[in-house]
Protein backbone atom coordinates (compact mmCIF):
# COMPACT_ATOMS: atom_id res chain seq x y z
CA UNK A 1 0.00 0.00 0.00
CA UNK A 2 1.39 3.28 -0.99
CA UNK A 3 1.39 6.09 1.62
CA UNK A 4 2.75 9.99 1.77
CA UNK A 5 5.74 8.57 0.92
CA UNK A 6 5.00 7.95 -2.56
CA UNK A 7 3.90 11.51 -3.10
CA UNK A 8 6.78 12.78 -5.48
CA UNK A 9 7.90 16.50 -4.32
CA UNK A 10 10.45 17.92 -6.86
CA UNK A 11 13.27 18.92 -5.34
CA UNK A 12 13.03 17.00 -2.21
CA UNK A 13 15.62 17.70 0.58
CA UNK A 14 18.48 15.59 1.57
CA UNK A 15 16.53 15.03 4.97
CA UNK A 16 13.77 13.75 3.49
CA UNK A 17 14.96 11.65 0.54
CA UNK A 18 17.12 10.18 3.36
CA UNK A 19 13.76 9.17 5.54
CA UNK A 20 11.86 8.33 2.62
CA UNK A 21 15.02 6.36 1.44
CA UNK A 22 15.30 4.67 5.38
CA UNK A 23 11.79 3.27 4.66
CA UNK A 24 12.99 1.35 1.87
CA UNK A 25 15.62 -0.16 3.31
CA UNK A 26 13.09 -1.45 6.11
CA UNK A 27 10.69 -3.01 3.18
CA UNK A 28 13.69 -3.62 0.74
CA UNK A 29 10.64 -5.41 -1.47
CA UNK A 30 8.74 -2.59 -2.21
CA UNK A 31 9.33 -2.34 -5.96
CA UNK A 32 6.27 0.95 -5.78
CA UNK A 33 8.80 2.18 -3.25
CA UNK A 34 12.24 2.04 -4.65
CA UNK A 35 10.45 3.19 -7.81
CA UNK A 36 9.83 6.22 -5.82
CA UNK A 37 12.93 6.98 -4.33
CA UNK A 38 15.03 5.67 -7.55
CA UNK A 39 13.35 8.79 -9.18
CA UNK A 40 13.67 11.08 -6.30
CA UNK A 41 17.09 10.44 -6.41
CA UNK A 42 17.30 11.19 -10.15
CA UNK A 43 15.37 14.49 -10.23
CA UNK A 44 17.40 15.61 -6.86
CA UNK A 45 20.58 15.25 -9.35
CA UNK A 46 21.87 11.94 -6.67
CA UNK A 47 23.13 9.88 -9.90
CA UNK A 48 24.57 7.78 -7.94
CA UNK A 49 21.94 6.41 -5.67
CA UNK A 50 19.25 6.58 -8.49
CA UNK A 51 21.38 4.51 -11.10
CA UNK A 52 22.03 1.59 -7.91
CA UNK A 53 17.63 1.47 -7.63
CA UNK A 54 17.15 1.60 -11.21
CA UNK A 55 20.00 -1.31 -11.61
CA UNK A 56 17.50 -3.05 -9.21
CA UNK A 57 14.47 -2.05 -10.55
CA UNK A 58 15.35 -3.01 -14.12
CA UNK A 59 16.74 -6.50 -12.53
CA UNK A 60 13.19 -7.16 -11.11
CA UNK A 61 10.93 -5.57 -14.09
CA UNK A 62 13.74 -5.81 -16.95
CA UNK A 63 10.21 -5.53 -19.66
CA UNK A 64 9.73 -1.82 -17.70
CA UNK A 65 10.34 0.67 -20.81
CA UNK A 66 10.86 4.11 -17.80
CA UNK A 67 13.56 1.99 -16.42
CA UNK A 68 15.65 1.20 -19.35
CA UNK A 69 15.33 5.15 -19.98
CA UNK A 70 16.47 6.27 -17.37
CA UNK A 71 19.12 4.09 -16.69
CA UNK A 72 20.10 5.48 -20.41
CA UNK A 73 20.01 9.27 -19.29
CA UNK A 74 21.97 8.31 -16.15
CA UNK A 75 24.44 6.78 -18.16
CA UNK A 76 24.35 9.13 -20.64
CA UNK A 77 24.86 12.02 -17.70
CA UNK A 78 27.92 9.77 -16.66
CA UNK A 79 29.34 10.35 -20.14
CA UNK A 80 29.24 6.70 -21.01
CA UNK A 81 27.45 6.63 -24.53
CA UNK A 82 27.65 3.53 -25.59
CA UNK A 83 25.95 1.90 -22.06
CA UNK A 84 23.04 5.11 -22.49
CA UNK A 85 22.23 4.03 -26.19
CA UNK A 86 22.16 0.30 -25.52
CA UNK A 87 19.56 0.95 -22.76
CA UNK A 88 17.55 3.72 -25.24
CA UNK A 89 17.49 1.01 -27.50
CA UNK A 90 16.35 -1.82 -24.85
CA UNK A 91 13.41 0.59 -24.22
CA UNK A 92 12.58 0.60 -28.47
CA UNK A 93 12.71 -3.25 -28.28
CA UNK A 94 10.23 -3.80 -25.40
CA UNK A 95 8.08 -0.70 -26.45
CA UNK A 96 7.87 0.77 -29.66
CA UNK A 97 4.81 3.45 -28.96
CA UNK A 98 4.75 3.94 -25.69
CA UNK A 99 5.53 7.23 -24.25
CA UNK A 100 9.57 5.62 -22.98
CA UNK A 101 9.50 5.02 -26.79
CA UNK A 102 9.30 8.68 -28.03
CA UNK A 103 11.89 9.59 -25.69
CA UNK A 104 14.41 7.06 -26.19
CA UNK A 105 13.60 7.65 -30.24
CA UNK A 106 14.72 11.46 -29.45
CA UNK A 107 17.50 10.63 -26.88
CA UNK A 108 19.22 8.01 -30.42
CA UNK A 109 18.30 10.21 -32.65
CA UNK A 110 20.27 13.08 -30.62
CA UNK A 111 23.31 10.33 -31.04
CA UNK A 112 23.19 10.70 -34.56
CA UNK A 113 20.94 6.83 -34.19
CA UNK A 114 17.91 5.89 -36.75
CA UNK A 115 15.48 3.62 -34.92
Amino acid sequence: MMDETTQYAHKTDATELARIEQKLLQDPQNIELMDWVAFMFYSNGVRDKALDYYLQLAAARPRYPSYQYFLGNLHFQAGDSAAARECWARVLSLDREGEYAAKARNKLASLGERS
